[in-house]
């Protein structure tokens, strides 16, 4: 008998592949009726190659229906359809993690952040290792958006997670991805902000979390894979914005030596800003230089002197202006030697 109900229904299916098995399933308002109503999608015997698309509509009308369920279910809930929707073979993630935008935001900021951290555990890449190793390499990275970028993107600007709280998970996240716990956690922050399109909330969120990031281990490494990323951003007002934003978050970096560093890079990348703010842009690199030792201040000013053809109208004020950072340098070595 129940061989011949499962071909009665694979006739059914054979003949109606949008059917939607939730028409079928009572109200979901309780753990245990999302469990049945998963079970009844997860098992029908679709046609082999069928079944993808009507089986993750059906998850996608469930993670809808999750506000239906008592508060301290939800979280559960919505861990055990990614669960599912993440098995569906070839299922591209992003669509899912649209819908449980709406539903994290309904939890309890604990219950959220945890349920949150077990999405990120749980999503998988959009594309292939191999991709992301490009990537991470300093190919087009925006080319490469994984599930967890674009969750944490999310996070990010809707504020579902404190921002200690989201490094972390950042951190644990690119511990797992090819290449170097370095370049893959720039990567993926570089990802995440790419999909920011705001101009004013990607200039307040990029300042934020790459000032954060510059207190923790390895920043002059994360900071320096930025910069190197920070010149493929689409839009020349959001690299304008990056450069800044490094700039000033240089600062944080624990040892002087990895401040210089990160300026150095900067200085490199002022042929890729915008035109009109390259003057700018070098003033404020001399500027957050004159903290360091008068090596370190010599190398940020000779390595931002050497960008001068990029300013041509005014390299005459833009080479003073290095000369003027190199003199004090000098005078202040000086001053050290005469002390001693």
């Amino acid at each position: 008998m129940a061989e011949a109900a499962r071909e009665g229904m694979q006739a059914f299916l054979a003949t109606h592949p949008r059917y939607d098995p939730l028409t079928d399933c009572r109200s979901v308002r309780s753990l245990e009726h999302l469990r049945a109503a998963l079970r009844m999608v997860m098992r029908l015997p679709y046609p082999a190659g069928e079944d993808h698309g009507a089986r993750l509509r059906a998850c996608l009308k469930l993670v809808q229906r999750l506000k239906n369920l008592p508060e301290s279910e939800r979280a559960e809930g919505l861990m055990e359809l990614l669960a599912q929707i993440n098995q569906l073979p070839g299922q591209p993630g992003m669509p899912a993690l649209e819908r449980l935008k709406a539903q994290l935001e309904g939890l309890p900021t604990e219950q959220r952040e945890a349920a949150l951290l077990k999405v990120l555990q749980a999503a998988s890449a959009v594309h292939d290792q191999g991709a992301q190793a490009d990537a991470v390499q300093g190919g087009d990275a925006l080319g490469v958006l994984s599930t967890q970028a674009r969750l944490l993107e999310l996070v990010l600007v809707r504020n579902l997670m404190t921002l200690p709280t989201l490094l972390s998970a950042l951190a644990d996240i690119a511990a797992g991805q090819p290449g170097t716990p370095a370049q893959a956690e720039a990567t993926l922050l570089h990802q995440m902000f790419v999909r920011i399109q705001r101009t004013g909330c990607f200039m307040q969120r990029y300042e934020q979390v790459v000032e954060a990031r510059a207190g923790l281990a390895n920043g002059r490494k994360v900071l320096n894979h930025l910069v190197h990323l920070s010149v493929t951003l689409p839009d020349p007002q959001m690299r304008w914005n990056a450069f800044c934003a490094l700039a000033t978050a240089s600062s944080q970096l624990s040892h002087r030596k990895d401040t210089a560093s990160v300026l150095v890079r900067l200085a490199r990348a002022l042929p890729q800003q915008p035109e009109a703010e390259r003057y700018q842009g070098g003033e404020l690199l001399i500027q957050a230089a004159l903290q360091l030792d008068p090596r370190r201040l010599k190398a940020v000013s000779a390595a931002v002197r050497a960008q001068a053809d990029a300013i041509p109208e005014h390299s005459a004020h833009f080479i003073a202006m290095c000369e003027r950072a190199t003199a004090l340098a000098d005078s202040r070595r000086a001053a050290s030697c005469r002390c001693w």
